[in-house]
């Protein structure tokens, strides 16, 4: 955790910020950590007595000039393809004008096949090395322009299609940290638990009587009805499982046997 000292700013969905609060207090415990937008001294000296602050993504463009006044160690932007993939937003140059050292980009979301947003979010990890987004539009888009007349009219065929996905592997390896189904954990896979639930008296009783000969209680058509007349015995059972409302004509008779109450 000594190395771990910031001041770092972590900026994601409104939804998980408590997430990464809690996250930050199970692993990092030693981190003081606090929410951006809660502190009274926004200033350098007000941030500096914190490792890490948090702050709701959609909430930089509010904070922007108090967020420019600290050199942050790292700048994490969770969700960065919703937040910074269109650079020309308020939030997206709010959060761009952040003083920095480094940063990192998290999303859960596979990358889709438009070659602005990548663009967007490697210049936004690295504008040194990714400025110029026409040049790197090109690489993929043109890639026999300079080297064969009216390139435009030149189809790329499934090899060559794949070469320049190698190419595009290639300069996506040194900046990307890539999780895959064999890296998750088997606890963080979906479970199913299975509760059981008491049947009322008022269900046991339909259930019973289902089970017994296949009819309904007489009090819920007035006279003894054959399953094979409403629905089929199996699922007229999770009917009344589920709830005696979803039984024909349960509560039609309800509200005969107690007019009362449903007037």
């Amino acid at each position: 955790a000594g190395k771990c000292r910031g001041p770092h700013l972590v900026l994601a969905p409104l939804s998980i910020v408590r997430e990464w609060t809690e996250s930050a207090a199970t692993f990092l415990p030693s981190l003081k950590v606090g929410r951006f937008d809660e502190l009274e001294d926004k200033t350098a000296k007000g941030t500096r007595g914190f490792d890490l602050l948090l702050l709701a993504i959609h909430r930089a463009r509010n904070f922007a000039s108090e967020l420019q006044q600290t050199q942050w160690d790292f700048v994490v932007v969770d969700e960065a393809h919703k937040a910074v993939s269109n650079p020309n937003t308020q939030t997206a140059a709010a959060i761009i004008a952040i003083p920095f050292k480094s940063r990192l980009v998290l999303t859960g979301t596979p990358l889709n096949n438009d070659i602005q947003e990548l663009w967007a979010l490697l210049n936004f990890i690295n504008p040194r090395v990714f400025g110029n987004r026409d040049s790197f539009e090109d690489v993929f888009r043109k890639p026999f322009a300079g080297t064969i007349a009216h390139e435009k009219d030149v189809a790329l065929d499934d090899e060559e299609r794949q070469v320049l996905v190698l190419r595009m592997h290639q300069i996506l390896r040194p900046f990307m940290l890539r999780r895959t189904k064999r890296d998750i954990d088997a606890s963080l896979r979906i479970t199913f638990h299975n509760i059981t639930c008491p049947l009322s008296a008022v269900q046991a009783l339909l259930l019973k009587q289902l089970r017994a000969d296949g009819t309904l209680p007489a009090v819920l058509a007035g006279d003894k009805v054959g399953v094979r007349h409403i629905t089929g015995k199996e699922a007229l059972a999770q009917a009344v499982c589920n709830h005696p409302f979803n039984v024909p004509f349960f509560t039609q008779a309800m509200a005969a046997a107690h007019p009362e109450a449903a007037a």
